[in-house]
C-alpha cells in the first residue's frame, strides 16, 4: 500500500475492493483509518520550495 500514499478515499476503497472483493463506504473507510491512526493528509510542497 506504500505505492498509494497519496490515494484518495475513493481510490483506497477501489483498491480494497480489488484485493478483498468487498466495497465499503467512504465514511466507513475514513472511520477505519482514523481508528488505525493513519493520516490521509496529502503531501504538499511548501511555498518556499515552489518558487
Amino acid at each position: 500500500m506504500s505505492d498509494n500514499n497519496d490515494a484518495t478515499l475513493d481510490e483506497l476503497r477501489l483498491l480494497l475492493e480489488q484485493k478483498t472483493g468487498v466495497l465499503i463506504g467512504r465514511s466507513t473507510l475514513d472511520r477505519m483509518l482514523r481508528l488505525l491512526n493513519l493520516n490521509l493528509k496529502k503531501n504538499t510542497i511548501p511555498n518556499r520550495e515552489r518558487e
